[in-house]
């Protein structure tokens, strides 16, 4: 249990350092050495430092985490769109599990979600480690749902399960030494061991790392095979964080396509935008076509991080009207200068009106953005080794108007192109 006078010294190196970044001495951990001892004082020391990344993803508070638990819980905006869902999907009478519930980051957003659909009962947060557990009835309390969260340290698999429960599961990737895993055969527990429990609830969301290769699991489980599924890769602030294989009847009522992909882009204020492709949307990549050249006005694409693992990268190509530059791997390209694409991208997409294209030549590169007085205030690059970071510094003294510089392939060619500023 993690006692109010070591949550108050938490607190307190928080406010003295809410960047983090804790001396090894000073004056106030000698004091709460003093009263609390060593051993407390390291444990506040370390969650302290964790502070600015927790923040990030939870908002504003102090949130009790392992670094290990931190890296794995979900951002509280991606757990209240999974928490809606699942929820949406049942009724008052059903029950909530969040198994595998780590420092609580689903669990909140299931608990905020349950306490505002005024359900029976709270949810039910499993895990087998107990330090996590105190530091999840600590984040409850902080966050005014202590009263809807009910921790139990217990073996997941002996948690009794049926068609009256909702159940969300995150399975540790982090359990094998050295970091994490993609195989869900390697998870803690292992696949199959948590599939025949989910298939158990009316509806599940089952959490991934957004590399891991389900599908030939999914055909050699038979359970899996009379359910309604889908799965989603959740994107957030532009970084694709998790694959979600959602079972039962959560599939219908969220909107989502049984035996179908798709991907959710997840904005800073807690908006999305859901691409899921249509039957008639190709995704096989020889049904896009390859642009030869690039030219003014034409409008260089880059889809969000989620839209590319889910392999959705031609479909969204079909749907917005654009060729590859290098395969499914590259830049996407429209080539209408006529039309205005910013609606149509909107939340799915990086893009930029091309002013300039070219190639890659760094001297060639160095000469047109001083003719131009340009400098890049962003670079992307795809399917090259050129580094973003040291670019930005080697051009900034060029000029002093903005742009965007993209880097990629084009077949064998290492092309360049210029777009005004990303939008």
């Amino acid at each position: 249990m993690i006692s109010e006078q070591v949550h108050q010294a938490l607190a307190a190196l928080c406010k003295q350092h809410p960047d983090g970044n804790i001396p090894a001495s000073g004056a106030l951990i000698r004091q709460l050495k003093q009263q609390l001892g060593g051993d407390a004082v390291h444990q506040c020391v370390a969650v302290a430092m964790l502070q600015p990344k927790a923040r990030r993803k939870f908002g504003d508070g102090i949130w009790w985490a392992t670094e290990r638990s931190l890296q794995q819980a979900t951002p509280s905006q991606v757990a209240n769109i999974k928490s809606n869902w699942l929820l949406d999907s049942a009724g008052p009478e059903c029950r909530i599990v969040d198994a595998c519930c780590g420092m609580g980051g689903d669990t909140l957003e299931l608990a905020r979600a349950a306490r505002d659909r005024q359900w029976m009962s709270p949810v039910l947060a499993v895990d087998q480690d107990e330090t996590l557990l105190h530091m999840l009835e600590r984040n409850a309390a902080q966050s005014g749902l202590s009263d809807w969260v009910r921790p139990l340290q217990q073996d997941v698999q002996s948690v009794p399960l049926d068609d009256r429960c909702v159940l969300h599961i995150d399975p540790d990737r982090r359990s094998t030494p050295g970091g994490r895993t993609v195989h869900p055969d390697a998870y803690s527990p292992r696949w199959d061991e948590f599939v025949p429990i989910a298939v158990q609830a009316r509806s599940a969301a089952i959490k991934f790392a957004p590399a891991a290769r389900l599908q030939p699991l999914i055909d050699e489980t038979e359970s899996l095979q009379q359910c309604p599924m889908h799965r989603s890769w959740f994107s957030w602030r532009g970084d694709v964080r998790e694959q979600t294989l959602w079972i039962g009847s959560v599939v219908q009522t969220a909107g989502l396509a049984e035996s179908s992909v798709s991907a959710v882009v997840v904005r800073g204020d807690g908006s999305l935008r859901h691409f899921a492709p249509s039957e008639s949307e190709s995704v096989d990549e020889n049904a896009v076509p390859i642009i030869a050249s690039i030219g003014e006005g034409d409008w260089m694409v880059d889809p969000d991080s989620a839209i590319r693992a889910a392999g959705l990268t031609t479909a969204f190509a079909h749907r917005i009207g654009a060729g590859l530059l290098h395969r499914a791997s590259g830049f996407l390209c429209v080539q209408d200068a006529a039309r205005d694409i910013a609606g149509d991208l909107a939340g799915f997409a990086i893009h930029g009106r091309v002013i300039w294209a070219g190639t890659a030549d760094d001297r060639k590169l160095r000469k047109l953005l001083r003719q131009n007085d340009w400098f890049p205030q962003t670079i992307k690059v795809r399917g090259t080794d050129h580094n973003p970071s040291s670019l930005q510094k080697r051009y900034r003294e060029c000029g002093q108007t903005p742009i965007t510089l993209w880097i990629g392939r084009q077949g064998k060619r290492v092309f360049a192109a210029a777009t005004e500023v990303l939008r």
